[in-house]
């Protein structure tokens, strides 16, 4: 997903975003090139209760379930290593199920 340069800073990627996962049930997977504001997207879900970012690798599975990223330029899912740039490592951003938000709501 890509928004216009003159629309950006409006939040309207993170309001597709959030659309998609939890209105559309989608599973969102990220490309092999992530731009900065969509890794800061992804580093916000990750501390957002209502959502779960897992790192995988393409081939071998989840490698990390349910991470809260460091920051946007995470080494885990982002790097500058032959082993992960534009290759096999993703991020995977999912809304959770109503019933974990009540449960996530009642501890607060």
């Amino acid at each position: 997903m890509e928004v216009d340069r003159d629309l950006r800073g409006n939040r309207i990627g993170k309001l597709l975003y959030y659309l998609s996962t939890v209105v559309l049930g989608y599973t969102l997977l990220g490309d092999s090139e992530q731009y900065e504001n969509a890794r800061r997207m992804y580093y916000s879900f990750s501390h957002n209760p209502g959502f779960t970012v897992d790192i995988i690798k393409l081939g071998y599975g989840i490698l990390e379930k349910n991470v809260n990223l460091n920051d946007h330029n995470d080494e885990r899912a982002w790097s500058t290593t032959p082993d992960k740039v534009g290759k096999l490592h993703r991020v995977v951003l999912k809304s959770v199920t109503m019933e974990s938000k009540v449960i996530v709501e009642k501890l607060k």
